[in-house]
């Protein structure tokens, strides 16, 4: 039995901000695939931002683990939407606190701290402990913060990654020739 986590329409590509897809030029889902689930980066007239599964609450969960792939010649490159002259970072795991309003600190955390930097093809696995020093959307710690990290984890909606680099964590990338990302697996422990 496949995994609700590896069935392609089950995840969004966004994010969705009051109806607004920020993912410019990209699917709503990614395409199922036969060793998992993929998607094509898009070109310089788009971007992927977003990748998320509604999954919901952490409380006890220990780490997230991904495997994945970056198909593409060693001739492309990624470039962050923000500012092409800096560097890319992605895909980065990622949670999101239920009711999150897209303003407010401590309702988005990433796995800062392994953040695969910059986006270059091949396969890749990322282990990220639930424990590790993850940090919010403006000035928040795990560490410096626990009762915020505590509550978002407790309180979880969507898990995922997000691509970036320049301005943030999660403020989209595209590529100047075909790559495609292959999720071959994510499991939540």
């Amino acid at each position: 039995m496949v995994s609700p986590l590896m069935v392609a329409s089950n995840w969004q590509i966004g994010p969705i901000i009051d109806g607004h897809n920020y993912s410019i030029g990209m699917p709503l889902s990614p395409m199922q695939t036969n060793d998992g689930w993929a998607f094509d980066f898009p070109l310089n007239s788009g971007s992927v931002h977003y990748v998320t599964y509604r999954y919901g609450s952490l409380a006890g969960k220990t780490h997230i683990v991904m495997h994945y792939r970056i198909e593409a010649d060693p001739s492309v490159h990624f470039y962050p939407v923000c500012c092409p002259q800096l560097g890319t970072v992605g895909p980065v795991v990622y949670f999101q606190k239920r009711g999150d309003d897209w303003n407010t600190d401590g309702n988005r955390w990433w796995a800062t701290f392994d953040a695969p930097y910059p986006i270059k093809p091949g396969d890749y696995t990322l282990d990220v402990p639930l424990n590790g020093a993850w940090t919010s959307v403006y000035t928040m710690s795990a560490s410096s913060n626990p009762s915020a990290f505590a509550s978002a984890k407790t309180n979880a909606d969507r898990v995922g990654f997000t691509f970036g680099g320049g301005d943030g964590y999660g403020h989209g990338v595209y590529a100047d020739q075909a790559a495609r990302f292959v999720l071959l697996s994510f499991t939540i422990e």
